[in-house]
């Protein structure tokens, strides 16, 4: 075909390819030559969306999931390392809301509602029950597999002889890289070497823990 530079000019009998490559570069086109339709990306382009480096029209981040739980009730766990099971609550005191989808829990463990870098925060309240106590520890685990647990935080304090009402306020955190919601579950758990009251309440908290997720993994 016969390539012809018209008098308006333009240019007819060039094919879809028929340049060289570099034949046309930013300087050569014309302003808003390409539009959004040209671009071959995934999602969808608007006024609250931007073109990721992956080619994906995606909307601006910020954090999308945020929730917290709490314990309820006081208990007295042995002196050995003991996971805290029971009495377990999402916030309900006025002023909080779950944002997002929520982590789960069920005797204690805790899974998440999406893959993603969390990250979360814990605490526990504790008081001695008559004797000084050396230690009496906090500790966050996480399981990447479902089955064996290690230690992410380990917080740890020690109870002087004070007379009643003497605590310790415990408080750690960590983050999380979920890869797979199946497997990835954290939990807390408790040790002493005397006895040792843990506090827990319904209107506050007292031994909570919170979730937070940052990106994506």
């Amino acid at each position: 075909m016969t390539i012809v530079i018209n008098g308006s000019g333009t240019v007819t009998g060039i094919s879809v390819g028929g340049l060289p490559d570099n034949t046309v570069d930013n300087g050569t086109m014309a302003d808003d030559a390409i539009g959004v339709a040209e671009l071959s990306a995934t999602g969808t382009a608007s006024s609250s969306t931007f073109l990721r480096g992956d080619n994906a029209w995606a909307a601006p981040g910020g954090i999308a999931n945020a929730c917290q739980f709490r314990v309820t009730s006081n208990w007295n766990p042995s002196d050995s390392w003991t996971d805290i099971t029971a009495n377990w609550e999402v916030n309900d005191t006025a002023g909080y809301s779950t944002l997002g989808s929520a982590v789960t829990e069920s005797s204690g463990i805790f899974s998440f509602p999406s893959t993603g870098f969390w990250y979360i925060t814990f605490g526990g309240m504790a008081d001695y029950n008559g004797s000084a106590v050396n230690w009496a520890s906090l500790e966050l685990q996480a399981t990447i597999n479902n089955s064996s647990y290690t230690a992410l935080t380990l917080a740890t304090a020690g109870i002087a002889d004070g007379g009643s009402n003497t605590y310790t306020q415990l408080n750690g955190d960590a983050i999380l890289d979920v890869t797979d919601t199946s497997n990835v579950k954290c939990k807390l758990r408790t040790e002493t070497d005397a006895d040792t009251t843990w506090h827990g309440a319904t209107a506050n908290n007292q031994t909570w823990i919170t979730f937070i997720r940052l990106a994506d993994t």
